[in-house]
């Protein structure tokens, strides 16, 4: 048959089918002579039992394509098409008459919904030849227990322009979502080219492991109709870079910067954790410890960007300098209630207010402080780090109030010698920086198998800095004793 011609469709219908029902159909079109055909079935199910995935009703497509030679005696599927039965100057696949693999839209020929006669009598498009913009979103279920559908904002989409019999991919482009998840689709060329899309989780610092993508594909006419936000993405993955690209944000805007870090949320894991080996975080996603939607999750993920950003931008990252089933409140090393304690801290400075009240309240009250002990516990050092930045004269100890800036200036200079070997992993030695150095009273007293012959660090100290002020700080959270006031200011 010449090449673009086309046959009559037949439409049928089929009765209702239980799981594991098959059903056979027969129908019958003229054709005009022996040839090349192209069979295409689609079907669509719908159920009267409905059902829903991340709160989107779930429709059965299936859509099949054959080659059938025809002759005199009947028809036969091919297993191989002969090309060399059409001209060198045409494609050989049915469609409109033209050169080999150039490709150009169509007017839309499916007949307008009402939603987009609506839309374009809105003024919400301008005319129905314009893609429909398509969203992406996730579901926030830290708002239990009224979940909220989010946009997921400014994450970047690959569209690729597909042929789906010859297996060739003619490029694509990348674009990004707006702040409302929104992006512009690409339009399939001819009515067997496809668009293949996904869209990413990364960018802001993260970069997600997989499942890290939502991925779709359109056929020619389907970009000019409406669709309901995109939901296949895993929901958990989709949730946690949302919110750690916030985390990072906040890191950034205070303390030294490191580059991207790739961040999975794994399932039958007992701990979220910072692989330091591989500069990788895994969020615990389901379990006893599960650290996704709920204001843990929001603590364990910025606190795990804490050893990450340690390791990465301030450097001297000691990892597994803790035993097992460390928490605020074990007596560890010195090493360990510094990475420790510090990560608990910028869980603090740079994870959701509203989350981590709760946490910030640990600091500020030295829970599970325990005396005689200097150093060696994780909440001591996170609470001193608080007290540093926080508001000053908030607590009766407290009297100083410096920016996170100088706090990450002083951990990434900091070091001290100790039998001629220079060192930064301890909260001695930042005591020792922030102090501009400690008396031998004070080291006797609080440190005394930590003997420091000299220290060094090249951060600027703001011009409120007070040496009085900073003693006084350090004594009370890792000495637990108050001293008299300083005279600062």
């Amino acid at each position: 048959m010449p090449v673009g011609t086309s046959l009559p469709v037949a439409s049928l219908d089929t009765r209702a089918m239980r799981v594991g029902d098959t059903d056979h159909r027969v129908t019958s079109v003229l054709i005009p002579r022996a040839g090349y055909y192209r069979v295409v079935a689609s079907v669509f199910g719908a159920s009267q039992d409905e059902k829903f995935v991340n709160g989107q009703p779930v429709v059965d497509q299936v859509h099949v394509e054959r080659w059938v030679y025809v002759s005199d005696s009947g028809g036969s599927v091919t297993n191989h098409f002969d090309a060399r039965l059409f001209p060198d100057t045409l494609q050989p696949r049915p469609g409109l008459l033209r050169a080999k693999r150039t490709r150009r839209l169509r007017p839309r020929l499916a007949a307008l919904s009402a939603a987009d006669e609506a839309a374009v009598a809105g003024g919400a498009r301008k005319s129905v030849l314009d893609p429909v913009a398509r969203q992406i979103t996730y579901i926030d279920y830290s708002t239990q227990p009224s979940p909220i559908v989010r946009p997921l904002a400014y994450a970047p989409v690959y569209q690729e322009e597909f042929d789906q019999y010859e297996y060739r991919s003619y490029g694509g482009s990348w674009t990004s979502t707006d702040a409302n998840g929104e992006f512009t689709p690409l339009c399939a060329p001819v009515d067997y080219y496809t668009i293949r899309g996904r869209v990413e989780l990364r960018g802001g610092g993260i970069v997600m492991d997989q499942p890290y993508y939502t991925g779709w594909e359109e056929y020619y006419g389907e970009c000019y109709q409406a669709r309901a936000p995109f939901m296949e993405t895993d929901n958990a993955s989709a949730f946690v870079f949302s919110q750690m690209r916030g985390i990072v944000a906040a890191s950034r805007a205070g303390l030294p910067a490191r580059g991207d870090v790739q961040v999975a949320v794994r399932y039958g894991i007992n701990l979220s954790a910072y692989q330091y080996e591989y500069d990788r975080i895994e969020i615990a996603g389901d379990g006893p410890n599960v650290a996704t939607y709920s204001d843990y999750g929001a603590f364990a993920q910025a606190h795990e960007y804490g050893h990450a950003v340690h390791h990465r931008a301030l450097g001297d990252y000691v990892h597994g300098a803790c035993g097992p089933g460390h928490n605020w409140g074990t007596v560890e090393s010195f090493a360990c209630a510094y990475s420790e304690g510090f990560a608990s801290f910028h869980a603090a400075m740079t994870g959701p207010p509203a989350r981590l009240s709760s946490y910030v309240g640990v600091m500020q009250s030295r829970s599970y402080f325990q005396t005689g002990v200097a150093g060696l516990q994780e909440v001591q050092i996170a609470a001193l780090l608080l007290d540093l930045v926080d508001a000053a004269n908030d607590e009766s100890h407290d009297q100083v109030s410096y920016p996170l800036s100088y706090v990450g200036a002083v951990m990434a200079s900091c070091e001290a010698q100790v039998d001629g070997v220079w060192s930064r992993a301890g909260g001695d030695y930042l005591a020792q920086c922030f102090e501009q150095g400690l008396s031998t009273t004070d080291r006797v007293a609080y440190f005394p198998t930590r003997p420091v012959s000299a220290f060094r660090e090249s951060a600027t100290e703001p011009a409120n800095w007070c040496k009085g002020g900073v003693r006084r700080v350090w004594i009370w959270n890792m000495g637990g004793n108050l001293e008299a006031p300083a005279p600062c200011g």
